[in-house]
């Protein structure tokens, strides 16, 4: 009994000693585990940390290369010598010169070129913008050619440069009745500058009363327009008007008759018309001619005869190829003629 009971002890000893084991491995494999969790931690630490350390490192290189480069860099708009100015760079002797006369516009300050002598003779008009300007206290400062060259857009500026305020257009109200003969010129959308400032150029220079033009689709009152009016634009008013058809419709209730200009079989020569009412003559785009709303507002269409081949004026074979005037041409042929004809 003795001997079994030391058999049943022996085997509670071991099985306890066996548990013992157990829950020692497994201690042990819970500190590794542990071990395990602290050094990946420890990794992932590190890691990021490295990776920090690259991404401050990569922003301090770039900043140092932008600076580099910021230094080394050339400038591609660089503030010009002369300033910049935001109005209008007036060119050329006569649009400088009746601007400084009329004194319609705010000028900031005249500019003329370096090396020009304004005493010489060929030169007094010259020599009369910078009177004029230091009469009226306008700074007058002195650049290079190539200066003034890039303030005109390499345009033909002669030596002078007004910086100057732009002009606008007037509001056209309905033209009164009149019991005189008068010429107003009307233009429907004519675009191009040298057109336009030709035109306001012989305007001014034959008295015709007023120049009216579309608000939109029309080439606005710019220094290549006064330089293509030899500085009319400078001494004259020019109206603009939102509608031109209802502009013209009003007018016409007033007593004036609408002329347009045409190339159809309805047209009349142009001498052949009487000039007897107050007249509004009308010229189009350089491109499609008069709009048809506005056509169907002219009481009359003109046009110019072209000289019969084989002429004086056209001797050379082939001359039917050119077929018709130009705008501003057209427009100087017709009110010489009707203006002419209430004098």
């Amino acid at each position: 009994m003795f001997h079994h009971g030391g058999v049943i002890l022996l085997k509670a000893k071991r099985v306890a000693q066996g548990d013992l084991n157990r829950v020692a491995i497994r201690l042990a494999m819970l500190r590794v585990a542990n071990y395990v969790a602290i050094v990946r931690a420890a990794i992932r630490v590190a890691i990021i940390r490295a990776v920090i350390r690259v991404v401050i490192i990569r922003a301090a290189i770039r900043e140092v290369a932008q600076e580099e480069m910021a230094a080394f860099a050339v400038d591609e708009n660089p503030e010009p010598v002369y300033g910049r100015y935001d109005g209008d760079h007036i060119y050329g002797i006569n649009p400088v010169l009746l601007a400084l006369r009329s004194q319609r516009r705010k000028i900031q300050e005249l500019i003329l070129q370096e090396d020009i002598d304004t005493k010489v003779k060929k030169d007094s008009s010259l020599q009369e913008i910078l009177d004029l300007a230091e009469k009226s206290s306008i700074p007058v400062r002195h650049f290079s050619k190539h200066d003034l060259n890039m303030m005109s857009d390499n345009r033909p500026h002669q030596g002078a440069i007004l910086r100057a305020k732009p002009l606008s257009f007037l509001k056209a109200e309905p033209l009164p009745k009149s019991d005189d003969f008068k010429v107003v010129l009307a233009l429907d959308e004519v675009e191009d500058p040298q057109n336009f400032g030709a035109l306001l150029r012989s305007s001014f220079f034959l008295g015709c009363h007023a120049v009216v033009t579309c608000a939109k689709n029309s080439a606005p009152l710019t220094p290549a327009v006064s330089k293509a009016s030899a500085g009319a634009l400078e001494l004259m008013s020019v109206y603009s008007t939102e509608n031109m058809m209802n502009w013209l419709d009003q007018c016409k209730e007033n007593g004036w008759q609408v002329v347009g200009t045409a190339l159809s079989e309805s047209a009349i020569p142009f001498k052949e018309l009487p000039r007897d009412k107050p007249t509004i003559l009308v010229l189009g785009n350089e491109g499609h001619g008069i709009r048809t709303n506005i056509l169907r507002r002219c009481d009359h269409l003109v046009t110019i005869s072209k000289s019969a081949p084989g002429s004086e004026m056209s001797p050379v074979a082939g001359a039917d190829g050119v077929d018709s005037l130009n705008v501003s041409v057209t427009g100087g042929i017709l009110l010489q003629h009707f203006i002419s004809g209430s004098k």
